[in-house]
């Protein structure tokens, strides 16, 4: 279910620069989902509680962070709004390890179709993009990663 909200969420981004907040809300609910079949699997509720809130905060409160200082040098923001909720709807679903290392795939994916548009010609200096589908992929991605790693282990 996951999976198919984060190709969805990708191609609105694509779409309209934007990204809906039901798309956010339902990986949170899938969050509290999973939390709770943990939690019904033995692992401590408070620990579960914890984990989930480090992975919300782990990228969106640093992406949040650094759009406050663009705007405090008189610059745009760095990140749209959508993206940040999407770091933090996301986080809350893999944790923060995952969330970290899909952040830091989608940004160098970003960075090298930027450079590519940059030398093509085809992007500005000042051109935007949307940021979704990188992040998307890239949560996408550690979520692929994790579920092999599982059943890798369930296989010794």
């Amino acid at each position: 279910a996951a999976v198919v909200i984060l190709v969805l969420v990708a191609a609105e981004d694509i779409r309209t620069m934007k990204i809906s907040d039901k798309y956010n809300i339902a990986l949170l609910a899938l969050a509290a989902v999973s939390a709770g079949s943990c939690a019904a699997g033995g692992t401590a509720v408070a620990h579960e509680i914890a984990w989930r809130a480090c992975g919300a905060f782990s990228v969106s409160l640093l992406m949040y962070l650094l759009n406050r200082v663009a705007c405090c040098r008189g610059r745009s923001r760095a990140f749209g709004g959508g993206d940040i909720f999407l770091c933090f709807s996301a986080g809350a679903l893999v944790g923060p390890s995952a969330m970290l290392k899909a952040a830091m795939i989608a940004m160098i994916a970003a960075g090298v179709f930027a450079a590519g548009g940059l030398l093509s010609g085809r992007m500005k200096r000042d051109s935007r993009f949307p940021l979704g589908p990188f992040l998307c992929g890239g949560i996408i991605f550690m979520m692929l990663a994790k579920a092999a790693d599982q059943c890798a282990l369930s296989a010794l």
